[in-house]
């Protein structure tokens, strides 16, 4: 409901036709099983800087 809210969707489909499907109905961006941690770091970083916030993948980091 925010502006600032941004989507990423998470598909086990890889296809075009899902991920064009999803841009269109307002998805920020999509990631593909199976991804990397290091993948849904770069996605994450891109939404943030879509938004203002300065942000690397070393911020995005989880711990684990």
């Amino acid at each position: 409901k925010s502006r600032k809210t941004k989507v990423i969707m998470i598909t086990g489909y890889a296809m075009m036709s899902v991920a064009r499907e999803a841009m269109e109905k307002g998805a920020f961006d999509f990631i593909s099983k199976p991804f990397s941690p290091d993948d849904l770091r770069r996605v994450i970083t891109k939404a943030a800087h879509s938004l203002g916030y300065p942000m690397d993948s070393e911020t995005a980091r989880v711990a684990t």
